[in-house]
């Protein structure tokens, strides 16, 4: 079955492994453009609680929350967990595993 979308008015949501499928969308790599992309990423101090990226300073900064959105302690890397803007943070989907979003239809990946 295919499942067909169009990437400039369907918003994208992911966390963890969908967040990575996402930045490769909205990078360009598959010649795609991404309007709107909600990535999740859990901020561990001074308590869990998931945070919603969707505004992206560069290139760079999409690809640093796709990391920290997948970030599993002691899997990906010995840390416990990383830093993403001046926080401590580790994979989104701990606390968000489907981020909500406004849209009426919205493409949800999931690695489970």
């Amino acid at each position: 079955m295919e499942f067909k979308f169009n990437i400039e008015t369907t918003p994208l949501a992911g966390s963890s492994a969908g967040a990575i499928v996402f930045a490769v969308i909205a990078s360009g790599a598959m010649t795609y453009i991404a309007t709107i992309m909600t990535v999740a990423v859990t901020q561990i101090l001074w308590r869990p609680r998931g945070l919603l990226v969707d505004q992206f300073d560069s290139k760079e900064d999409l690809i640093n929350v796709a990391f920290t959105s997948s970030f599993i302690p002691g899997y990906l890397a010995p840390s416990p967990a990383t830093m993403f803007r001046n926080r401590v943070c580790i994979d989104g989907g701990l606390t968000l595993f489907m981020p909500p979003t406004s849209a009426t239809k919205t493409v949800f990946p999931c690695d489970n």
